[in-house]
Parts: structure tokens; C-alpha cells; sequence
């Protein structure tokens, strides 16, 4: 499959996105949903672009699945920054990990 040149995100990159609670979260009124969860977002890799799995209610196709680190699989609806984003943090802590091998002379070391 080739790349998807109007993606944000690739294959094997970093992401975190927002956490969509499971079915049983949902059971609540929305005001008890608001108080029990605030605004979640969780770290994972991208697995797949324009996967053809419909989810929602409409039975669109979403931008991204999303291998979160707990081991669960999202789907991102819209590949916006509302709902998905680069993993900053994850990125600053590759780079120090990496200044600190280099000035170590570290050989071979895993910063995956």
C-alpha cells in the first residue's frame, strides 16, 4: 500500500490521542461523564492510515487505529489535532535519551 499523501502521520509514529471511554462509561448521564472523566488523552503508535474498518454511528471510515500502549486499539474519526496528536513528550524525552547515549558513547542502544 502506498502512503496516504493527505495524512499528518504515517506508519510507526508516536501519537497520543484522545481517550474515548468504554461502553460502560457510557451508560451515565453526560453531566456524571464530564465529572468522572475530564479530557483524556493517551500515547500509542499509529498502525494503520485510512483503515476500512466504519465506526459510528454514521459508519464513517476513520483517519487512523491507533495501537494504544495498554494494548487497545482506537480509531481516530478525524485526523485533526482535536483528536489526534503528535506524541511531544515522547519525542523530547528519544532526544535526551540520545544526547545522553552520545555523550557516553553508547553503542548499539535501543531508544524504541
Amino acid at each position: 500500500l502506498a502512503a496516504d499523501p493527505t495524512a499528518r502521520f504515517a506508519v510507526g509514529e508516536r501519537v497520543e490521542c484522545r481517550w474515548v471511554p468504554p461502553k460502560s462509561y457510557r451508560r451515565k448521564t453526560p453531566r456524571e461523564r464530564l465529572r468522572q472523566q475530564p479530557e483524556r488523552w493517551a500515547a500509542g503508535r499509529v498502525t494503520q492510515v485510512r483503515p476500512p474498518k466504519r465506526v459510528g454511528p454514521d459508519a464513517m471510515l476513520p483517519a487512523y487505529q491507533v495501537l494504544l500502549c495498554d494494548g487497545l486499539f482506537e480509531y481516530v474519526r478525524h485526523d485533526h489535532d482535536a483528536f489526534i496528536r503528535r506524541d511531544e513528550a515522547w519525542e523530547s524525552a528519544l532526544a535526551q535519551a540520545a544526547e545522553r547515549a552520545a555523550g557516553e558513547g553508547a553503542e548499539g542502544l535501543c531508544l524504541d
